[in-house]
């Protein structure tokens, strides 16, 4: 008896537990997670510059290379819209 109630038990215990990839994604939105600090305009430049060189130069492997790919596009795109944005603000403070 004393079995079969072990048994029902460690079944309702794993009925009741969410996934482990469920937890990871909670634990992902989660607002106690520690954000990293958004790079400065000419910390991205620089290291979108270093990204550029490293894929010019001696080509890395396959994986490393579109890793390094998407980050470099990511900068990209961070870079124009910093500059977008101050573009914007020259023209506010042009009409001023």
């Amino acid at each position: 008896m004393n079995e079969a109630f072990a048994r029902l038990g460690a079944q309702f215990v794993s009925f009741t537990r969410e996934p482990l990839y469920l937890t990871f994604i909670r634990n992902l939105a989660s607002p106690q997670m520690p954000s990293t600090p958004e790079p400065t305009f000419e910390e991205a430049l620089r290291r979108l510059e270093a990204i550029v060189s490293e894929l010019e130069g001696e080509l890395p492997a396959l994986d490393e290379a579109l890793i390094a790919y998407e980050e470099g596009v990511n900068l990209a795109k961070f870079c124009m819209d910093r500059l977008r944005t101050a573009e914007l603000r020259i023209q506010e403070l042009s009409l001023e």
